[in-house]
């Protein structure tokens, strides 16, 4: 400010209210310095990969599909996972989808470092796919299970 000279990032007095380089800071007298530091560099962050933890979320989604579908004709016990199986398949597609669709956007907004795009990329996309799967096969299995309710509704009353 005293001196109409640029300051860059590494040489500014952060300490004084005023932009002052370091020979003004040091101009002053005693009493009016203030200790400088230098601005710390920014703290890289490891890219999120949400990803990663959602292909197994969707996996696992699926699984418990494939078991809600195959089970009825195998076990006695199918009403708890005609109940529980759409619901739990529902909500770990949704998550699924949440989680690739933040990572997605962390790319398109360039958060993400260049050379690990690809990689969180294809695991973002791999999740997506398998949430949307998901999703589809909880409103399926929600659907079969108002066709067997209303039709054991309808034979009881």
């Amino acid at each position: 400010m005293s001196c109409d000279q640029r300051v860059c990032r590494d040489c500014i007095d952060v300490m004084s209210s005023a932009d002052s380089c370091h020979p003004c800071v040091a101009a002053r007298p005693p009493e009016e310095q203030l200790p400088t530091r230098r601005p710390e560099a920014a703290v890289v962050q490891a890219p999120k990969d949400r990803s990663s933890k959602a292909v197994p979320l969707g996996w696992f989604g699926l699984l418990l599909g494939g078991l809600s579908a195959v089970l009825p004709l195998v076990s006695i016990i199918q009403l708890p996972l005609m109940l529980l199986c759409p619901m739990v398949m529902l909500i770990l597609g949704k998550r699924a989808w949440v989680m690739a669709r933040c990572d997605l956007e962390d790319i398109y907004q360039e958060r993400i470092p260049l050379e690990v795009r690809p990689a969180i990329r294809g695991r973002a996309t791999h999740a997506r796919v398998l949430g949307v799967l998901n999703i589809l096969g909880g409103l399926l299995g929600c659907i079969r299970l108002s066709t067997v309710v209303s039709y054991f509704g309808g034979a009881l009353f």
